[in-house]
């Protein structure tokens, strides 16, 4: 059997950047941000759970709205929520939250104003020792 002697490959700088590019591959795994998520939670829109819907978390500060973090659903509509640019994961604090949602897959036509935190009709009030959230959101009624 022969074996490789990778010291010439590591020795150069491209070399040490090919190592370091198949290691965050293989750490992140396929599709996924490698992160594990924090607070759980589902999303029905119009009563179902849906695939592919991006959905943030803001709070208000002053004049603005800061993003707390975000969460995309899987076939149920369940999530994990993370910190913006996938730091790690996001474990909700107590009080209100403004949710803002967007279709990353198969198209589904979210109105604009779900789509700003200054005007997004959800609104998510997490209470003490609450561990997940349940967003229930009907874009069949809005007009």
């Amino acid at each position: 059997m022969r074996t490789m002697n990778c010291r010439p490959l590591c020795r150069g700088l491209s070399g040490r950047l090919l190592i370091c590019g198949l290691l965050a591959v293989g750490i992140s795994g396929c599709g996924g941000s490698g992160v594990a998520g924090g607070t759980t939670g589902t999303l029905r829109i119009d009563g179902r759970g849906l695939p592919e819907i991006q959905l943030r978390l803001y709070q208000a500060r002053a004049d603005d709205f800061v993003e707390a973090g975000f969460g995309v659903t899987v076939a149920d509509g369940r999530f994990e929520l993370l910190q913006p640019a996938a730091r790690g994961a996001l474990w909700l604090s107590p009080g209100d939250y403004r949710v803002t949602l967007e279709s990353i897959g198969p198209p589904l036509q979210i109105p604009a104003e779900f789509q700003q935190p200054a005007t997004t009709p959800v609104i998510l009030t997490v209470d003490p020792g609450q561990e997940s959230i349940e967003l229930d959101v009907n874009l069949k009624t809005r007009k």
